[in-house]
């Protein structure tokens, strides 16, 4: 009875074994895939991919130390969740390629090196230098008043120490739900300020509306985005594969344990089973002795009657 209440708990143990081996290999294949993306976007983001020339030397010079107060490209330094990137992009467009350095000499190393490798133009922005450029109280105050309208700058992320390039770059832009929402509130506003609405499309104070496909510099925004996402996948499937490798190895260590448990209680049978044989062999003994003198003793009452018969 314990021999196959512990077939039964191996036969399971084996098939949750099988099962926590298909989720490891799951788990790793994924996790290979996920790495695999991941090394592609790290790559596309150090090679600058999605830059133009100028940017690019620019940004790569700061990369082997050429050139110093390099704070980045406007595209890597603002950021946003990913529902808001179409309107991000549509309110930057080709400033996503502005290079923010720390002060106007950053900007003229910068520029020299540009000229020197005939690498192109690109526009600086010295934090030493720049100004924030805000809305007036009257289109903030119908900002705050209007449903489905809200100053871009609440939804986007940046380091604290970049705020007044922020509101330099976005700081008069207002973020719309939809086109209707955008045109209402150029309209109540006096078409007083840029209004982007949360599908791309841009609709300008001089009455310019434009819209249609991703703006090019959206990849630079959305690659981004991509590669945190893909880097707390990896964390994740990370976490999943080293519980499922613990939960294999405790799993193993039950099988063997089971196994060495079943071969005791399979030796115990054995013995038991033998030890019955012989108490059975020696059942077979005694009671053929038994036969045998009954069969002695029968004989013998049979030798004796007659001498009795004589004596009587």
């Amino acid at each position: 009875e314990l021999v196959s209440s512990l077939a039964g708990n191996v036969k399971a143990t084996r098939e949750s074994l099988d099962r926590a081996l298909s989720s490891e290999r799951n788990i790793g294949a994924r996790l290979t895939g996920v790495r695999a993306r991941r090394k592609l976007l790290t790559d596309l983001e150090k090679s600058f991919e999605g830059y133009g020339r100028g940017p690019r030397t620019v940004l790569e010079g700061r990369s082997s130390g050429h050139l110093t107060g390099i704070e980045g490209a406007v595209g890597e330094l603002i950021d946003c969740e990913t529902k808001y990137i179409a309107a991000l992009s549509a309110a930057l467009g080709g400033q996503a390629e502005n290079i923010v350095v720390q002060d106007e000499d950053a900007a003229k190393a910068a520029i020299s090196l540009l000229k020197k490798s005939k690498s192109g133009r690109v526009t600086f922005l010295p934090l030493s230098l720049i100004r924030p450029r805000e809305m007036n109280q009257r289109t903030l105050a119908l900002v705050k008043e209007m449903k489905g309208v809200r100053p871009l700058r609440e939804v986007i992320t940046y380091p604290a120490h970049l705020d007044t390039c922020a509101k330099y770059l976005v700081g008069r832009i207002v973020l719309a739900d939809n086109m209707d929402t955008a045109l209402a509130f150029m309209k109540a506003s006096g078409w007083a300020t840029r209004v982007v609405t949360m599908t791309g499309e841009s609709v300008d104070p001089g009455g310019a509306i434009t819209g249609g496909d991703a703006p090019r510099h959206e990849a630079i925004f959305r690659r981004k985005q991509e590669l945190s996402e893909v880097l707390s996948q990896e964390t994740q499937l990370g976490l999943e594969l080293t519980e499922a490798l613990s939960s294999r190895k405790s799993l193993e260590k039950t099988l063997a344990a089971l196994g060495q448990e079943q071969e005791k209680a399979r030796a115990e049978l054995s013995q038991r089973e033998a030890q019955s044989a012989r108490l059975l062999e020696a059942k077979s003994r005694i009671e053929q002795a038994l036969r045998t003198l009954r069969s002695q003793s029968s004989q013998k009452g049979a030798a004796v009657s007659p001498l009795e018969d004589e004596i009587s």
